[in-house]
């Protein structure tokens, strides 16, 4: 539009300047048309601006997804003279029924968000998180992702165990606060073997044996098939080629006795 209002005021100056009337007559027509196409691009503008004043504007704010997530370690070690110290332990343990074993947890943030208001559980060993002995970090802090703490509790193999421990928490947003509909959880399971000190399985221990030795048995039928499988037709034929042999011998003997000629005493020179 700024070009077409030069334009208008140019052919202005030219016509106050011109003095033919052939001249005058064809610049007002030029400034004619320059003014009519101006004010239409004026109402043009107008228009534009009257629906710009008018729109209605619409924002839209979604929430950043986040993928919060934890995982738990289990592991242990026989005694409790260090109070989790030795973490982590062994993923299987073998110790005397009734000795004393040190269970320990770790918890890592593995996700991307912030975690806090840990629980843990374990039914089996009947562990909570008020039995629990702080080795690294505490339940009550706030993990960074990457982060883990470490805690342990301290159990009598009275039998064996296979535990079954189970962690939730909650994310945390940028601003602190606690996403309290939103848990994330974990569960993790460690062994834990408990013999009788005097040498004599207990029931669990005695039944593992009578299935290994069933299946050493089974194993060593198979391989006595399979030894014995590619001779069995021997038998058989033998008693085959005896049958027939002997069958064979009898029939020439009686062939013999049937064709044998009897001679008279007197063919035979005997008087």
């Amino acid at each position: 539009m700024t070009t077409a209002e030069a334009s208008v005021e140019r052919l202005r100056g030219f016509l106050e300047n011109a003095t033919d009337i052939e001249t005058i007559a064809d610049l007002e027509n030029q400034l004619l048309d320059r003014e009519t196409r101006l004010e239409q691009l004026r109402g043009q503008l107008r228009t534009v601006e009257d629906a710009v004043s008018s729109a209605t504007i619409v924002v839209t704010i979604r929430e950043n997804a986040i993928r919060p997530a934890v995982r738990v370690e289990a592991t242990s070690y026989p005694g409790h003279e260090d109070p989790g110290l030795s973490c982590p332990g062994s993923s299987g343990l073998t110790v005397d029924q009734g000795a004393d074993v040190t269970v320990c947890f770790e918890i890592i943030d593995i996700g991307d968000t912030d975690l806090t208001g840990f629980q843990l559980r374990d039914p089996v060993i009947d562990v909570t998180g008020d039995d629990l002995l702080p080795v690294f970090g505490s339940m009550d802090q706030t993990l960074e992702p990457g982060e883990s703490i470490v805690v342990a509790a301290e159990i009598v193999a009275d039998r064996t165990w296979r535990t079954q421990t189970n962690v939730t928490a909650l994310p945390v947003d940028a601003d602190g606060t606690v996403r309290e509909g939103r848990s994330v959880a974990d569960t993790a399971t460690v062994s834990i073997a408990a013999v009788d000190a005097g040498g004599v399985p207990g029931f669990g221990e005695g039944l593992r044996r009578s299935v290994d030795a069933l299946v050493l048995v089974w194993h060593s039928l198979v391989y006595l098939a399979a030894t014995v499988l590619p001779f069995v037709w021997i038998p058989p034929l033998v008693w085959w080629w005896y049958r027939r042999h002997r069958g064979h011998g009898a029939s020439e003997g009686s062939i013999g006795r049937e064709g044998a000629t009897v001679m008279e005493p007197e063919e035979a020179g005997v008087e």
